[in-house]
């Protein structure tokens, strides 16, 4: 076996991990001309549904924004420290940063907040509570169909539930869509 192939295999999932995690799909490291992927991904359903055709690019640029403006609102950190706690960029204590660094930081925690505004104000335009727990489903965590048709229906047959699942989601990201085209000033057409 090559040294890559067991680096590979090493950073793979466990089997535990795969056998769990059987209806989501897990990409295998790839390298192509586009591609040079070394690790293993597990891809989400959006993005399987827009490579089975079922996700129109308008409502996969609204998925991207809206990811970006959940992970930007979650991960971004604050300026502002705890007792004992260093902040600010490499560690300094915010007493000892420069003006710039000082600036830096504060425009990190304005674009925090502002996505944390877009992210409240997209969930407020879904205003279905079935869509928007199908959505924050699939952005805050692994899932596949069948999870979030449980959550979203009592359906208690397994194709139902995806069915739901799958039209809550298109549903959902169109009203994203259309919350994103006002934010930005443009004007949606209906599909």
């Amino acid at each position: 076996m090559t040294q890559a192939a067991m680096e590979t295999e090493r950073l793979g999932p466990t089997m535990e991990r795969l056998r769990h995690g059987r209806h989501m799909h897990i990409e295998m490291p790839f390298v192509d001309q586009r591609t040079e992927r070394r690790t293993w991904r597990l891809v989400n359903v959006v993005e399987m549904m827009r490579r089975a055709g079922r996700i129109d690019e308008r409502r996969w640029d609204a998925w991207e924004r809206f990811e970006d403006d959940w992970s930007r609102a979650a991960i971004s950190r604050s300026i502002t420290a705890k007792y004992g706690e260093r902040a600010g960029l490499g560690g300094t204590p915010v007493s000892q940063m420069t003006a710039d660094a000082l600036e830096m930081a504060n425009a990190a925690d304005v674009q925090r907040l502002d996505a944390i505004e877009r992210v409240h104000g997209g969930l407020a335009a879904i205003s279905v509570p079935r869509l928007q727990r199908a959505i924050v489903m699939v952005v805050s965590q692994e899932c596949n169909l069948e999870q979030i048709g449980a959550v979203v229906t009592t359906a208690k047959s397994v194709k139902q539930r995806e069915a739901i699942a799958r039209a809550a989601i298109e549903d959902g990201l169109w009203l994203l869509h259309t919350f994103y085209q006002r934010l930005y000033g443009q004007a949606s057409v209906a599909p």
